[in-house]
């Protein structure tokens, strides 16, 4: 081998060996911004997107999002703001879909404060730790909760079930509307009757088999704070079933879905024949 051709073979083996020892470069590219999921109507069978709900013993902010379907991904941002949309923002949670298996495109935010227009974007990130561009803004207001009394852990025969409840708002808040919700504790438990009506005058409206709840004005045995509603139906059978109500104090009058609200707790009692 000439000379010559020894020095080329030698230099193109020390090019390779230098690009071997050379680090991997990073992907450069961040994952796509996530989507929220499309908030539901309150009386919607199955309850999604930005809402109130019941967590850990105190009345918490639910959030839900569309999945990212990027290989590499690695995790989501929450960010969240208690002052304006413009910010500041502060980062409250790092999602890892591989530390929460099935908890990975929803997540409840049970740090949020009471009475305070929250404002909430979301971020992917990747293994290369790109984030994407923020995720579409979100608003909600989260309100005190609604206390059920009754009938709670309790057996009530059919012709005399009442749902009654105290609505606890404060901060010159007040409620427009009321939304009750009825479990039948299936496996999973099966919602079977959602109705939504206003403080002043009670017009329910319901999806599915209408129930007729007539509305009767506490005062004489049960205290001013108490509503109640008198269910009188035979279509819900005798078994196990669980019940909550959500305050609604602001709504979107050209979409008819709530903008502040809070929700009880599960209240659970068995219906008697």
């Amino acid at each position: 081998m000439s000379i010559r051709r020894r020095l080329r073979s030698t230099a193109l083996l020390g090019l390779v060996l230098w690009m071997a020892c050379q680090p991997a470069q990073e992907d450069p590219f961040p994952p796509d911004a996530p989507r929220w999921v499309t908030k539901s109507d309150p009386v919607a069978w199955t309850e999604s997107g930005i809402d109130a709900t019941y967590e850990n013993g105190r009345v918490a902010v639910q959030l839900m999002w569309h999945p990212n379907l990027e290989d590499d991904l690695h995790g989501y941002r929450l960010y969240r703001s208690d002052s304006a949309r413009s910010g500041p923002y502060e980062w409250i949670q790092e999602i890892r879909p591989d530390l929460t298996p099935g908890a990975d495109t929803a997540w409840i935010d049970v740090t949020a404060p009471q009475y305070r227009k929250l404002y909430y974007y979301l971020t992917a990130v990747d293994w290369a730790h790109n984030e994407s561009s923020p995720s579409d803004t979100l608003t909600y207001r989260l309100l005190a909760a609604p206390l059920p009394l009754g009938p709670s852990d309790q057996s009530v025969q059919r012709d005399t079930l009442a749902f009654r409840w105290i609505d606890r708002l404060q901060a010159h808040t007040y409620t427009q509307e009321y939304v009750l919700r009825v479990d039948v504790l299936s496996t999973p438990p099966r919602t079977v009757w959602v109705v939504r009506f206003t403080q002043q005058w009670y017009e329910a409206q319901t999806n599915g088999a209408p129930i007729r709840f007539p509305w009767f004005a506490p005062g004489q045995s049960w205290p001013e704070n108490v509503l109640a509603l008198l269910a009188e139906s035979d279509s819900l059978e005798p078994g196990l079933y669980r019940w909550k109500v959500k305050n609604i104090s602001e709504i979107n009058n050209a979409t008819g879905l709530d903008e502040a609200s809070g929700e009880s707790d599960w209240a659970f009692f068995e219906l008697l024949p």
